[in-house]
């Protein structure tokens, strides 16, 4: 054991060397054991664009600017994927055409019933001068 500014050997109940100067001060050797390791920051949160911009009408464009502005770019594109989500939901659905209803209903029965035949090719109704006019669907 050397005694001054050289290491000393500490061999406390069998355990591994290790080696202090008298130098440290106690308080140095505890604030060493008990280094907690830095936590590791996280990198921002990049959000997953849900649409193409380049393939955006010059309407939804200056809808995605606008919600850009008011509430942020994270915000407003997370708003904006969503107005997507349901506008096109809402444009898939085939709108209902009640007069069309009407006529395939009133057909249909006829058909079952075995008063009218419809041929493999369809027919055309067209409404003229008072009346309908049924011609025969061109292939």
């Amino acid at each position: 054991m050397r005694v001054g500014s050289f290491a000393t050997d500490i061999r406390p109940l069998g355990l591994e060397r290790a080696k202090y100067t008298h130098e440290q001060s106690e308080m140095e050797r505890l604030m060493a054991r008990k280094a907690k390791p830095k936590k590791k920051t996280r990198a921002p949160r990049k959000t997953a664009v849900a649409f193409n911009e380049a393939a955006l009408t010059k309407g939804e464009l200056r809808k995605l600017n606008a919600l850009k502005k008011s509430v942020g770019d994270q915000i407003g594109e997370k708003a904006f994927a969503q107005w997507l989500r349901n506008k096109t939901e809402s444009a898939t659905a085939v709108p209902r055409d009640r007069n069309a209803e009407i006529i395939a209903d009133t057909l249909g029965k006829l058909v079952q019933d075995g008063g009218l035949k419809l041929l493999r090719g369809g027919y055309l109704v067209t409404r003229g001068r008072g009346r309908v006019v049924v011609t025969r669907a061109k292939s």
